[in-house]
């Protein structure tokens, strides 16, 4: 449960890192093609693809889920 704690405060982190109001008037190129800002929201993308990554592994119930039988019901 403690996983699930890091995952809530690092989403929380993703979202205020993703208000990037200091790099809104930049206009300096990385590699000379592409806008810082467009960089940092990459960085910001895949951070939050690894986050919920995390959640999944943290964060997701560990019992397996159960097919339903013929009857439609699932089984205890």
């Amino acid at each position: 449960m403690r996983g699930c704690w890091f995952v809530a405060l690092l989403i929380a982190l993703l979202v205020l890192l993703h208000q990037d109001y200091w790099n809104w008037h930049r206009r300096d190129l990385v590699a000379d093609a592409l806008p810082a800002t467009l960089v940092w929201h990459m960085g910001v993308s895949l951070l939050a693809a690894a986050a919920w990554y995390l959640a999944t592994i943290l964060c997701w119930p560990r019992e397996e889920e159960q097919e339903p039988d013929a009857g439609g019901e699932p089984q205890p």
